[in-house]
């Protein structure tokens, strides 16, 4: 899209601006730029008799092009335009706009996401204001749509916006299985940009926020990373049977039996900084699946612990959530090609040798100089350690 581009009004989508509308709900969510740029349309709107260009909006409203697009953003995300790219009968690229009317106040209102946008920029008492008084002291005497219409009466459809999140279903479910948001008004909004962007109901949301939810709360990270796993394109990689044998007890287990089951081989039982490490994990976005590879790879490469150490599994989990591993096909794959070594890093300073929290494999210079009977030794290691998880701790 250019200043120079032509657009014109697809027909037949006549808008009645209700100025009041747009200046009580929209215009402290999309601001004055957008709000000037909807009624200049509204204004010059001809029901697509003639092409205008782009650069009609820029001298009459003195904006800069990256304004304009910013402004078409904002508006199409508020459902008040829609624009679709055509070729016109000369082959010419031309953008065609559809001019929706702003929701009543009422409707707008009724919109839980689009409510709650207003509140964080105007605050909820004014939101409140806005509301038409509620007649609970009236005696209700209009008819039912059954008394009213028979069975060969048209069609009735109510008026409804589009959308909605249910956030009251939501939030009934989360009281009865005891969860919480950790920011109501930043969650739901995500929930709702999660919802439209997977194209998921609110119960299909609902379902993987319980199930990633971490020490009771809803966490967004870890919902994000669910389905955006189960979008991804699947791995190209051959794995062996050994890694397809972690790949399934990944996915079948939480960290926590993990971790147990690690423990048990080496006669101990968890702390409780050890289960705040974990939640140290989730709380990065990680997926169960994916932190049961990263226990794996811990006690494959820190051999001579039973214990989860913070300072290592939270280098290690960082370094995971900074590579974008979102299952545990990733963070196999990852594995497969940059463990070489389970022996820590060590570097020289002030004439005092320290040790590195960051394992030696991912220094830039680092050599495997590990023997072919070290070599055999840990991967006895790994396989033992496989065949107490694939056991189930038996």
């Amino acid at each position: 899209m250019k200043p120079n581009d032509k657009f014109y009004f697809i027909k037949n989508y006549f808008v009645n601006l209700n100025i009041a509308d747009l200046i009580r709900c929209y215009l402290p969510i999309i601001g004055m730029g957008s709000s000037s740029v909807y009624q200049f349309l509204v204004a010059i709107w001809d029901n697509g008799s003639k092409p205008h260009q782009f650069s009609e909006i820029l001298n009459h409203l003195n904006f800069g092009f990256n304004t304009l697009q910013d402004s078409f953003d904002l508006l199409s995300a508020m459902q008040l335009i829609e624009i679709y790219e055509q070729k016109d009968s000369q082959n010419q690229q031309i953008f065609g706009i559809v001019l929706y009317p702003p929701l009543s106040t009422q409707d707008f209102l009724k919109h839980n996401v689009y409510r709650t946008l207003l509140e964080k920029k105007i605050g909820e008492t004014c939101v409140s204001n806005f509301e038409k008084v509620n007649l609970i002291h009236e005696k209700k005497i209009s008819k039912n749509f059954s008394d009213v219409f028979d069975d060969s009466g048209e069609n009735f459809i109510t008026n409804r916006p589009k959308n909605d999140f249910e956030i009251e279903h939501f939030e009934q479910l989360m009281a009865r299985d005891l969860l919480r948001f950790e920011n109501k008004d930043d969650s739901i909004i995500a929930l709702y940009n999660i919802s439209e962007k997977y194209k998921k109901s609110w119960f299909d949301v609902y379902q993987v926020a319980k199930e990633t939810a971490v020490d009771d709360v809803i966490s967004i990270k870890r919902i994000k990373n669910f389905f955006k796993s189960r979008t991804q394109n699947s791995s190209k990689v051959i794995f062996s049977d050994s890694e397809r044998s972690l790949i399934s007890v990944a996915k079948s287990k939480t960290p926590i039996d993990v971790l147990a089951e690690f423990k048990e081989s080496k006669y101990s039982g968890i702390t409780g900084s050890e289960k705040e490490v974990l939640k140290y994990a989730k709380n990065l976005g990680l997926l169960d699946e994916v932190i049961n590879v990263a226990l794996f790879d811990y006690f494959n490469r820190y051999t001579d612990t039973s214990n989860l150490k913070a300072n290592l599994f939270k280098a290690l989990v960082n370094d995971y959530s900074y590579r974008g591993l979102i299952q545990a096909e990733d963070a196999v794959e990852f594995l497969s090609k940059e463990i070489k070594s389970q022996k820590q890093g060590e570097f020289k300073g002030n004439n005092k040798t320290y040790k590195s929290n960051v394992p030696d494999w991912s220094q830039p210079d680092y050599k495997n100089e590990t023997s072919a009977e070290k070599q055999a030794e840990l991967e006895e290691q790994k396989r033992r350690l496989l065949a107490k998880l694939e056991g189930g701790g038996e």
